[in-house]
């Protein structure tokens, strides 16, 4: 099936209503079954809907016989559908000025049997450049703590913060077509799409003015002596780790929690975190720097708020 699924029949564009119900009704099954604190999660009518949606494209990938095997959705950042949890994830008060140039790229889902093929970086591809043709110059996006290393290296950069989502932990990412230059510094297939791209420097500055953390490049952009120097000072634990392990942490996706950094290591969905900084605590239990812990553990109850509590410096 891998190699099927890399050979994809057809793309195309749910347009009806029995095809968008099709997409909604493929992320329950694909991926949302066992999530149901999520957004938009209807366990009882097995979809995954929010009211943005229906103002939304979705991207599908179909086999011969016709199958969804991936899809995704496009979502401009000012409809007035969006939901308040997507306006929290995001802090939509922090980067309103950003609103109307964004585009929101979401549920971006391969079929179980196909996860082992190139789909994920096709429709990952075909979402940014539907952006591009519409004329946005920023993408946000929100995953999983495992996936972060995936999307800096797809260019998008890690907003301070995450959500708290049940058992469930998202951080908000952001693409800019104006940060070319980085770009190209992580390999992004996006860069490709921007050959005759003159970037915007005026608009790059205003970005980095709302986010200046996007100034300091991803560890998966760093060499791996200048990884292994950022990590430890930031975790003086780190300094003695060997170069496998640094070589496992720069695959690592870094976010920052208020004065605080937390490390999201790789191979854990839902999240298995690495204190640097700072320390957490849930109550029962807490977790100072070098020490690591895994989100949505019953024995944790009170993880996911004591992440957005602002750590010590």
């Amino acid at each position: 099936m891998a190699g099927q699924a890399a050979g994809v029949i057809a793309w195309g564009e749910a347009s009806t209503r029995e095809e968008k119900e099709e997409v909604y009704g493929f992320r329950f099954r694909q991926y949302f079954l066992d999530k149901p604190a999520l957004p938009g999660v209807d366990s009882g009518r097995e979809r995954v809907w929010l009211p943005h949606d229906d103002f939304s494209r979705h991207l599908t990938a179909r086999d011969a016989e016709g199958r969804l095997l991936a899809v995704g959705t496009v979502t401009p950042a000012d409809v007035p559908a969006i939901s308040a949890a997507w306006k929290a994830i995001f802090d939509f008060r922090r980067i309103r000025p950003l609103l109307g140039d964004l585009i929101i790229i979401s549920r971006v889902i391969v079929a179980r049997e196909a996860r082992h093929s190139t789909l994920f970086g096709q429709m990952s591809l075909r979402l940014a450049a539907l952006g591009i043709r519409s004329g946005f110059h920023c993408a946000a996006h929100y995953c999983a703590p495992a996936m972060i290393a995936l999307y800096e290296r797809l260019g998008y950069r890690v907003l301070s913060g995450g959500s708290a989502l049940g058992d469930s932990f998202r951080v908000p990412m952001i693409l800019s077509i104006d940060a070319l230059e980085h770009l190209r510094l992580v390999r992004s297939p996006v860069a490709t799409l921007l050959e005759n791209y003159r970037p915007d420097q005026e608009r790059m500055r205003a970005l980095l003015q709302l986010c200046p953390e996007f100034a300091a490049p991803p560890l998966c952009a760093l060499p791996a002596k200048e990884a292994a120097k950022r990590l430890a000072a930031l975790c003086p634990q780190l300094a003695a780790a060997d170069a496998s392990l640094i070589r496992t942490l720069r695959r690592s996706g870094l976010f920052r929690i208020g004065r605080g950094s937390v490390l999201a290591r790789p191979g854990h969905d839902e999240g298995r975190f690495l204190v640097l900084q700072g320390s957490i605590t849930d109550g029962s239990a807490a977790f100072a720097p070098g020490s690591a812990f895994s989100s949505g553990k019953s024995e944790l109850s009170a993880l996911e708020d004591s992440l957005l509590a602002a750590l010590p410096g």
